[in-house]
């Protein structure tokens, strides 16, 4: 495995995270984020042969004197004009040429040193980090967010300047490890006042974060600490792991804020009971036990017109199948497969939106506890209750329901039975119509069967009659327990057609942005994991 390999790891889980966290994450933070891609990849290209050290300060602490000193000549200008240095210049060392680096680095002034001491430093000189000139500024922060190491020199004046704490070295706090500070120009300190202002900058530098950071006393003007200095830069370009720790500490810069962003927990997937309990809701905005209350009269609204007494079943004819006052249609059968269709049932009225805002606000209440407020701002716009499609897939779950037509056997046979009665009754009627016309015509009566005493017609009508209230009473019982059962079964065919509805535009969305965020918390883990 080749040393970068771990850093081009972390950066491919970094690209990973820019992907997913759109919404998720701030995009201020997920700009820096796809900027560290971007330059680290590039970066990284350009592989670890160099190393880029930045010497970076305020106007007067020398930066170009000890630029000079280190290179042992004179090729950055210095003098009592400032801000002297306006673009940054380089000096290569070694044999190795750095152009493609300096190009990618956008330093035209270069310069090459033999030095085979310091072969693979890559010096650069900043302009003032404090000028005046915005233009000067603008390339000392440009490239401060591309060099491999910060040599920040500070001079006895200015070492404690707020422009440089709060500015850089307060920002760059965790990129300690690679981070030099020369304090320049020692010479102006006397002596014996030289270890306390050592050890006050020390303090400054710890409160801004940079713990165990190297301070080199030095003077460009008398040569004091200049060989200590070329040393240790030395030392650090012959490691060639100053690349990959910058780069480390720009991904755990980042990924600190990504941390915050994502929260202290991992957001569970919709529960069982939450999703049960949306059904149910939702089953309640679609009227489901008015609707099954409906299917239940209207079973014993057929019910009676097949079972009942046939001279009497025009009476509740006046009355219309209570379904179809709903706009729902029945069909022979199981539930009908046809192709969903549009009913009466008024879902977007304001009530029926409130109870479908209501239902969602509860299951976003308990899926989104404990998640940052950005978060569940994304859980309720997944799960719009105002989303024209959940309320279109309720009407339709309704109309696809088909309520069946379910017409028991017993009712044919019962019908056959009535209509056979009926049938003795009327040609009961029609004998004693006959007896009658004789008797108005006084042809003799023909010989008449008779029961105790009652005669046969007038048998058939009373007989015929009783039996067929009796036989409709019983009817009506079974009617009436059927009903009973398909009120209950129509209940249950709605809730769970609500609940495939709730699935497909609520529960669904929600559970695969939730698991968008249970990747993302998993990726920013692993970042923080392989630091």
């Amino acid at each position: 495995m080749s040393a970068i390999d771990p850093i081009r790891d972390r950066i491919a889980t970094l690209s990973q995270v820019n992907e997913l966290g759109e919404g998720l994450v701030s995009e201020q933070t997920l700009e820096r984020s796809r900027a560290l891609v971007d330059r680290s990849s590039v970066r990284l290209e350009h592989g670890t042969s160099h190393t880029v050290v930045a010497l970076a300060g305020a106007t007067g602490s020398g930066k170009s004197s000890l630029f000079n000193a280190i290179a042992g000549a004179q090729i950055a200008r210095s003098g009592v004009r400032r801000p002297t240095t306006s673009t940054a210049e380089a000096v290569t060392f070694g044999g190795e040429s750095a152009d493609g680096l300096l190009d990618w680095l956008q330093v035209p002034s270069r310069h090459i040193h033999p030095d085979p001491a310091m072969e693979g430093l890559v010096l650069l000189d900043l302009p003032d980090h404090d000028s005046f000139a915005e233009s000067h500024r603008a390339e000392v922060d440009r490239l401060v967010e591309v060099v491999d190491i910060f040599c920040w020199v500070v001079d006895p004046q200015k070492y404690a300047d707020a422009a440089l704490h709060d500015g850089y070295l307060k920002r760059f706090g965790g990129h300690g490890t690679v981070t030099l500070v020369v304090f320049n120009q020692m010479d102006r300190i006397p002596e014996d006042q030289r270890p306390s202002a050592v050890e006050h900058l020390g303090k400054l530098l710890t409160q801004d974060g940079l713990t165990n950071v190297r301070i080199i006393p030095a003077s460009a003007m008398t040569g004091e600490g200049i060989d200590q200095l070329r040393s240790e830069l030395a030392a650090r370009v012959a490691e060639h792991r100053a690349t990959v720790q910058r780069i480390a500490a720009d991904v755990d810069w980042v990924a600190s804020d990504l941390v915050a962003s994502t929260g202290a927990r991992d957001p569970q997937p919709v529960s069982d009971s939450a999703r049960d309990q949306l059904a149910d809701a939702l089953a309640g905005v679609v009227g489901a036990p008015g609707l099954a209350a409906a299917a239940g009269a209207s079973h014993r609204y057929n019910g009676n017109a097949a079972v009942g007494w046939p001279f009497i079943r025009w009476v509740a004819k006046l009355r219309p199948d209570p379904l179809r006052r709903l706009g729902l249609e029945k069909v022979k059968g199981a539930i009908s497969s046809a192709a969903p269709r549009h009913t009466s049932v008024p879902l977007d009225n304001p009530v029926a939106k409130a109870g479908v805002t209501t239902a969602i606000a509860d299951l976003i209440t308990t899926s989104a506890d404990g998640l940052p407020d950005a978060w569940r701002e994304r859980l309720r716009a997944t799960a719009d209750p105002d989303n024209p499609d959940l309320v279109d897939g309720l009407d339709r779950a309704v109309g696809s329901a088909g309520i069946a037509d379910n017409r028991p056997g017993w009712w044919r046979a019962v019908n056959a039975v009535q209509w056979a009665l009926a049938a003795v009754v009327a040609a009961g009627l029609i004998w004693l119509a006959i007896l009658f016309v004789l008797k108005w015509f006084a042809i003799p009566d023909p010989p008449l069967w008779k029961w105790h005493g009652w005669p046969a017609p007038t048998l058939m009508v009373f007989g015929g009659a009783i039996l067929g209230l009796v036989v409709a009473f019983i009817a009506r019982l079974g009617v009436n327990a059927g009903a009973a059962r398909e009120r209950r079964r129509v209940r249950s065919v709605l809730v769970d057609r609500t609940r495939e509805v709730g699935d497909q535009h609520v529960i669904a969305p929600l559970n695969a942005e939730i698991a968008r965020m249970q990747k993302l918390r998993a990726l920013v883990g692993k970042l923080r994991a392989t630091k």
